[in-house]
């Protein structure tokens, strides 16, 4: 099919982030605000928490859905405009040309790769 993998990883890395941001372990601030004293005393567990916090998510789902199929709208934008393995090459040599020009890098990377 030759996809291109950026779209699906991004799509993967946001509605991670909405999940985790749904219950009290999935966001460094919600593990803070889950185990507050005041918190804790009222009886707020991890039911409770993840349902009161799902009334905000669920727009959030709903407007990134929206924004990740308008921007990946055509099949066409998700596949490569070259072969997976030309990509690959042209990707590489990009790096080789614009990236280190450290001589003791590239004959590193020389010698990894066999050239």
């Amino acid at each position: 099919m030759q996809l291109n993998p950026v779209p699906v990883l991004i799509s993967l890395v946001i509605f991670s982030n909405i999940g985790g941001a749904c219950t009290p372990v999935g966001d460094p601030p919600n593990v803070i605000i889950s185990n507050d004293k005041e918190v804790l005393e009222a009886g707020i567990d991890f039911v409770t928490f993840a349902s009161h916090m799902i009334l905000g998510i669920i727009p959030v789902m709903f407007v990134s859905y929206i924004q990740l199929r308008i921007t990946f709208r055509s099949m066409k934008s998700l596949q490569f405009s070259e072969p997976y393995e030309v990509a690959g090459i042209n990707n590489f040599s990009c790096v080789l040309m614009n990236g280190n020009r450290n001589p003791k890098f590239l004959k590193s990377i020389n010698t990894c790769f066999g050239l």
